[in-house]
């Protein structure tokens, strides 16, 4: 019993220590890039915006662990995380490209000029962040149901090497751009790179022999 609790917790566990890595190497890399400064000023409004997007979709993981083996749960989760993940989408969207983003930045967070202005156009990078988040914790809520957490561990160290990678590139070639952007245009590709692994995973394309799994035999109920 012990064992298996500890296959199943543990890469659990491991996750958060994973992605808190990440926080600091992104504010290096922020240091060591354009408008460094500012970079570093507005990050905390512009990822706030981000982050109260993604909270739906970190909502989204219970509700699937719960949900998914009822009958014909994972279809109808399917369709309710295309809502949330336009919805929430659609909230960036607007506030990037529409004076309401001005309003946010500079009334309600009390941003100068400025900022407020290179906040706006760094919201785009982050555009896709609510949409992968839905479908990320739509696919760990179904590795959770089927105890397959190992896979969960995975995503996140790719999560961790391809943001790094991006962050790295962007100190070496893109000292032009601020850094701002290159850390959401890097924190984007991972998570999209992140959540294609879980996909793959859980649809049995990806067969680690060094992490056997006696699930990963079976038939997915969701291979449609």
């Amino acid at each position: 019993q012990w064992r298996a609790f500890a296959k199943f917790y543990i890469p659990l566990a491991c996750t958060p220590l994973i992605t808190i890595i990440i926080q600091p190497i992104g504010s290096w890399a922020m240091s060591r890039m354009a408008d460094p400064l500012m970079s570093l000023a507005a990050w905390p409004a512009v990822y706030g915006v981000v982050f109260l997007t993604r909270t739906a979709g970190y909502a989204f993981n219970e509700v699937v662990v719960a949900l998914a083996g009822k009958p014909d749960g994972q279809v109808a989760l399917r369709k309710v995380g295309y809502w949330i993940g336009g919805a929430t989408t659609s909230v960036l969207l607007i506030l990037s490209l529409t004076p309401l983003g001005e309003l946010w930045f500079g009334q309600v967070t009390a941003l100068s000029p400025e900022l407020t202005a290179l906040a706006g156009s760094s919201l785009i990078f982050a555009i896709l962040m609510p949409s992968y988040a839905v479908a990320q914790n739509y696919h760990q809520g179904i590795l959770v149901h089927e105890q397959r957490t190992s896979a969960i561990t995975e995503a996140v160290v790719i999560y961790l090497v391809i943001s790094s990678v991006c962050l790295g590139l962007g100190v070496a070639l893109l000292q032009h751009v601020p850094g701002i952007q290159v850390a959401l245009g890097s924190f984007t590709i991972a998570g999209l790179a992140q959540t294609g692994w879980l996909l793959l995973r859980r649809k049995n394309m990806i067969s680690l022999a060094f992490l056997p799994s006696k699930a990963d035999s079976e038939p997915d109920p969701d291979s449609d």
